[in-house]
Formats: structure tokens, sequence, C-alpha cells
């Protein structure tokens, strides 16, 4: 199996849900874009957001653990490698 590297920390406090960039992944001389996607789905399955962010900096997304509801997943995928937090 060709495991990808991971290419981001997700790093879950209580209030917060936030993801750094490792720097080696990190476009720091900005010959192309690279974007992060995220999504945050419900209990059923179904997508509540669906979102797009430019990387220019280590410290990319962060996400009020307020803002999501019980059983909500977040995936991140970023450089071919994905994480989700399941918020139970």
């Amino acid at each position: 199996i060709n495991k990808k590297p991971e290419t981001f920390n997700m790093n879950i406090s209580n209030d917060t849900l936030s993801v750094q960039i490792i720097p080696d992944f990190l476009n720091t001389e900005h010959i192309y874009e690279e974007y992060l996607y995220y999504h945050i789905e419900d209990k059923e399955g179904s997508l509540r957001k669906y979102t797009v962010i430019q990387v220019d900096s280590e410290n990319v997304l962060s996400i009020p653990k307020a803002s999501l509801y019980p059983d909500d997943k977040v995936k991140i995928h970023y450089r071919g490698f994905t994480k989700t937090y399941h918020n139970n």
C-alpha cells in the first residue's frame, strides 16, 4: 500500500479544530496555487458545508467546535492526504 505522507497537522482543543500545514509541504515560492479542501457532513452523511481555501500560510484553517453539531464529521484534504474529525 502506498501511504501518502501527512501534509498537515490537525489540532483539537476544547473549543477549536485547527489545521497547520507542515512546512515541507508549504509552497513558499508561490510558483503555483495550492488549495486545501474541507467539508462538514451531518450524521446522515449530507454535506452542510464545502469549502476550498488557497494555502498561503501554515495556519490555514480554524473551526470553532461550537459551530459543529453532535456527530458532524469534518473531512480535510491537502496534497493527497486526508484526515477526518468526528465531533462526538
